[in-house]
């Protein structure tokens, strides 16, 4: 298992020193700790944080359809596995969470790799 805490004012990229190179694993948000199940590291992730006092209903949008990633209960934290089908090479994805009785809130388009590691902390109202 891998734990990352954040403790700093701004996000922070992980890596892993692998080899000659260098492995991204991913972004930890500031000021927050993601959990990463040591059966997932080779698969992408997305480990959300709600703040709020609802749940959220999290969704992956590799194109014109979506596909349902989980639910995140409210004032908890959550990593949620990509399905391989919308971690493809050379295509971008939008991650989207729908808050219970709220308006969606939307990413801007990411590129996701098998491996990587990504944290998404929805804002308070």
């Amino acid at each position: 298992m891998l734990t990352v805490q954040n403790q700093r004012s701004a996000p922070a990229t992980i890596y892993v020193d692998y080899g000659s190179f260098d492995r991204r694993l991913g972004r930890v948000p500031a000021l927050m700790v993601a959990v990463i199940p040591p059966d997932a590291l080779f698969e992408a992730t997305l480990t959300v944080d709600n703040p709020r006092g609802v749940p959220v209903t999290v969704f992956a949008e590799p194109g014109t359809y979506d596909v349902r990633l989980g639910q995140v209960p409210a004032c908890s934290r959550l990593t949620l596995r990509f399905p391989q089908s919308v971690v493809l090479p050379n295509s971008s994805l939008r991650v989207f969470v729908h808050p219970e009785g709220g308006p969606d809130l939307s990413s801007q388009l990411l590129k996701v790799a098998p491996g990587e590691h990504l944290a998404l902390r929805v804002p308070p109202r």
